[in-house]
């Protein structure tokens, strides 16, 4: 293999590796975002669910918050 030959590999490797770490780094980021994405989806999901359950109930939170600070 003569000189130019062993460049032009070691050219084409770092070309290579940079392409994968790139990916990598873009797939690493576009993962954590789709997880903090799922993440608050399931709370605002669970507070829907909780305020339709509790809304105008004797166990709403808020409701004794206000009846509270009202009567006095």
């Amino acid at each position: 293999m003569t000189e130019r030959e062993g460049r032009n590999r070691r050219l084409c490797d770092i070309g290579v590796e940079g392409f994968i770490l790139v990916t990598l780094g873009c797939w690493f980021h576009c993962r954590c975002n789709y997880a903090m994405l799922r993440i608050q989806e399931r709370l605002a999901r669970e507070g829907i669910k909780n305020k339709i359950i509790y809304e105008s109930a004797h166990l709403d939170p808020e409701r004794k918050q206000i009846s509270g600070s009202s009567s006095n």
